[in-house]
């Protein structure tokens, strides 16, 4: 494993943190399990049992594959330049420890921070809803609370859906559909759509062809919603913007849009 360390460099009066230096771990420092059918690599390994720190970033060797880069996320480590089948594979085997790995810190104050800022008093309670990368339907229970009910849940994670329908099951007017957005939407029209942190894992070109299918099934003056680490060009060119700024949020700093469909 690979533990930070600073180190300084002067290159034109910039000082340059560097890190990385190698540190030789004792049988027992950790005990650990892995996804079970991989190939090349695995999708994710999750710590069991530590009797020392975990450190941010781990480079674990493969046999055949050699070095991989791994960074952790709560008591799992997952690759660091993961593909889309790996993340889904990491969401459907943390699903049932993600409220209480990140809720209460990341999500739940995302969330709460989005659904602050839209104009719910002109958004009619029998309004459409649709929650994209919904994981554990934490978004969803808000708008709940705040009068909505014809809510579509949309996840890649079928684990991550079990999950939220779980905790949502006194709501009978809920649809739940497991699609990978870059490939399928789900049908119907949709007045106010919303995210969190969905479109940060995909680029610009990907956003834009997935908003481009997604006004399609949005009416007039459908309202759109996403919080994010950084804005997309998408937003503007499908949506006028009602709120283009970026909150503190908890311990960190989130752009939030909200706007209106052209």
């Amino acid at each position: 494993m690979r533990y930070k360390e600073k180190v300084q460099n002067k290159v034109k009066n910039i000082k340059i943190i560097e890190q990385y230096t190698t540190e030789e771990l004792s049988d027992g420092d950790f005990v650990f399990e892995t996804e079970k059918n991989w190939e090349s690599r695995p999708a994710w390994i999750r710590i069991i049992k530590q009797n020392r720190p975990i450190g941010r970033f781990a480079r674990i060797q493969i046999p055949k594959t050699g070095e991989i880069l791994y960074r952790a996320f709560g008591r799992y480590f997952i690759p660091y330049d993961y593909t889309n089948a790996e993340e889904q594979l990491f969401m459907d085997a943390m699903a049932g420890e993600y409220d209480q790995m990140v809720a209460d810190q990341f999500n739940a104050p995302m969330a709460k921070a989005l659904i602050s800022q839209l104009p719910l008093k002109k958004i009619d309670e029998t309004a459409h809803i649709l929650d994209m990368g919904c994981g554990t339907g934490i978004l969803t229970e808000l708008l709940i609370k705040e009068g909505f009910l014809k809510l579509t849940l949309v996840d890649f994670s079928k684990e991550m859906l079990i999950q939220a329908e779980k905790k949502l099951r006194n709501h009978k007017t809920i649809n739940y559909e497991s699609l990978d957005v870059t490939k399928k939407l789900p049908k119907g029209k949709f007045d106010l759509v919303l995210s969190v942190m969905l479109f940060n894992t995909f680029d610009d070109k990907t956003t834009d062809k997935i908003l481009s299918r997604l006004v399609k099934q949005m009416p007039r003056n459908a309202l759109f919603g996403v919080l994010e680490d950084s804005k997309k060009p998408a937003y503007t060119k499908y949506f006028d913007p009602l709120l283009d700024k970026v909150f503190n949020v908890g311990l960190r700093e989130k752009y939030i849009f909200v706007g209106i469909k052209k």
